[in-house]
């Protein structure tokens, strides 16, 4: 077994990123009286399920191993459950560092879409707090608002610096992929659900152009993956087929991202982080029903020469 601490330290500013907040979690292992903490392997990689009986960030809220599981295809379910304890969520972290390079997660539609009140995330995060954890996220989420968009990107800290995030919407009732690609002075982030296709670049190429949108059909390559077109955040037709223009300053009113200073860095460098999904609660706050994310496939592709 062992132990580690996950999350921003300032867990109650509920969407601050998708790392938890201040709290031990079990990693890979059940911690004495437990016997809970578990490791599965899915997607060709080994992942350590988090268990916490006791309230920590995100939200704060309980996770429950119970809460994560395989199908019978391989698939990767994470839920959010009622029991005589209250809710608990689910969380898993890839149990070794991969550095720069493309991330990518696919998701099965989210049947019934997700509660206002549940959060979907895919991140980064390093245990030491150096360049704000090298958060990276990737957020499906409307932080308790019904009209809030539901897409959400980040390179943390993004509270108080709104040129650091971005948000959009996407259809939650078509097949999902979200990608995000890691460079040493660049991130780009590329979300694709049914025929449209939603990227941001940061820092962005154009201050006034911070999210574009085109059918993804016009953005995908032979294989399936978002076209490689230069330079990073260009897409296949600058300026999309206008689709949404949103600036990043709209995702600090959902009151994202660790609160800090003027960072110091751009683009975090690699470090120690692990990739993660997690499904929580915004503020540990009860849902109106439970929520279940299939995720059926994630791949990651080493930064090229």
């Amino acid at each position: 077994m062992s132990c580690a601490t996950f999350g921003p330290t300032d867990g109650a500013a509920g969407g601050a990123g998708t790392g938890g907040g201040a709290g031990t979690a079990v990693v890979g292992g059940a911690a004495e009286g437990d016997g809970a903490g578990r490791h599965i392997e899915f997607s060709g990689y080994g992942w350590d399920i988090i268990e916490s009986p006791s309230r920590i960030g995100p939200g704060p809220n309980r996770f429950s191993s119970a809460n994560v599981r395989l199908d019978e295809r391989g698939r990767l379910l994470l839920s959010t459950r009622k029991d005589r304890s209250g809710w608990s969520c689910a969380e898993v972290f890839l149990d070794k560092s991969l550095s720069y390079g493309a991330y990518e997660v696919q998701i099965l539609p989210i049947e019934g879409g997700l509660d206002a009140r549940t959060v979907f995330g895919f991140y980064t995060w390093d245990g030491a707090p150096d360049f704000a954890h090298r958060e990276i996220d990737i957020e499906i989420a409307r932080w308790g608002e019904e009209s809030a968009p539901n897409l959400n990107f980040a390179a943390q800290p993004s509270e108080g610096h709104k040129e650091r995030a971005a948000v959009s919407e996407i259809d939650l009732a078509s097949p999902i992929t979200l990608r995000f690609e890691w460079r040493p002075r660049s991130l780009r982030f590329v979300a694709l659900s049914g025929d449209r296709r939603v990227e941001w670049s940061f820092p962005s190429p154009s201050p006034a152009d911070t999210i574009q949108s085109l059918r993804a059909s016009e953005a995908l390559d032979a294989t399936g993956g978002p076209v490689a077109t230069g330079e990073p955040g260009a897409t296949s037709e600058p300026g999309g087929t206008g689709g949404p223009t949103v600036t990043g300053g709209q995702a600090a009113a959902a009151g994202r991202g660790a609160k800090s200073s003027s960072p110091t860095f751009v683009v975090p460098p690699e470090g120690d982080e692990r990739v993660s999904f997690n499904l929580w609660l915004f503020q540990g706050r009860a849902p109106e029903r439970p929520a279940r994310i299939v995720i059926s496939r994630f791949r990651y592709f080493p930064l090229s020469d």
